[in-house]
């Protein structure tokens, strides 16, 4: 399974593009390779779907790429997989942020805070600075 697990990591590299694509790349072939790393990651978590790091590392694919439904749907069954997975529960948390979602990302928070303080506290930042800001625009 070390095998599985170089392949995921090489895949996840070749998304290495978020910050913007560099001048004279052509941002449809990006979408294009977005895509077969998003299918090559699915296909390898068929060979071991009980991997819950494949499933974070397919999450935060999924993440890099604007996909957060799906992104969210797999930290969700990484976290089923392994619950005491305290990153998968952090970005999972993040997403609810970023969706505007205060219940449920306190729910993480509470789950995070028994897996790790320093992740919690982040999150809670996060949720914190997130309500901040919607009061601000009201």
């Amino acid at each position: 399974m070390k095998a599985l697990r170089n392949i995921l990591k090489w895949l996840h590299g070749l998304l290495g593009m978020d910050a913007g694509l560099p001048a004279g790349i052509d941002s449809h072939k990006c979408e294009s390779k977005n895509k077969e790393v998003l299918d090559a990651f699915e296909r390898a978590l068929h060979i071991k779907p009980d991997d819950a790091e494949a499933y974070y590392t397919l999450a935060v694919t999924y993440d890099s790429v604007g996909r957060s439904e799906e992104a969210k749907a797999a930290y969700r069954e990484a976290i089923r997989i392994e619950p005491d997975f305290p990153p998968a529960h952090f970005l999972l948390g993040n997403s609810y942020v970023i969706d505007g979602n205060k219940e449920s990302a306190l729910q993480v928070h509470k789950v995070l805070c028994k897996l790790d303080v320093d992740l919690a506290d982040t999150l809670f930042d996060s949720i914190h600075n997130f309500a901040l800001a919607n009061a601000n625009d009201s």
